[in-house]
């Protein structure tokens, strides 16, 4: 697998995961950070999405410098700010709302493309 098609693994891994978070926020009995706290699955989903953020970082980082193309530019930067904007939601699930689930999706559809062999862990 080349770094390329890494990269567009894991994004796309990011993606799906993003998309189950905000699927848990957004159901009727999730609507405090307290009900996070008690949602034992939603809370192995956020801290999975809270060890993306320092390889985000990396990503957004390599991706300003020139290091992958712009279609891959575009995901991460996307993801990116899906990512932070899901993680700020589970403070406040009452704000996710139907627009924003699946756009994380939509983002990383070219992904899909790309070897689907990732190992379940992002990083």
């Amino acid at each position: 697998m080349t770094p390329n098609e890494k990269v567009n693994a894991d994004l796309f891994t990011l993606s799906e995961q993003i998309d189950a978070v905000r699927a848990l926020l957004s159901a009727p009995d999730c609507n405090t950070a307290s009900d996070v706290d008690a949602n034992e699955t939603l809370l192995v989903y956020v801290g999975f999405l809270e060890a993306c953020v320092p390889r985000m970082e990396q990503l957004v980082e390599g991706a300003l410098g020139g290091k992958v193309g712009e279609e891959t530019f575009e995901k991460i930067l996307l993801l990116n700010d899906q990512l932070n904007r899901t993680l700020d939601d589970c403070d406040n699930p009452s704000v996710v709302t139907a627009d924003t689930e699946g756009a994380s999706a939509a983002a990383a559809a070219p992904a899909a493309a790309a070897p689907a062999t990732s190992d379940g862990r992002y990083g």
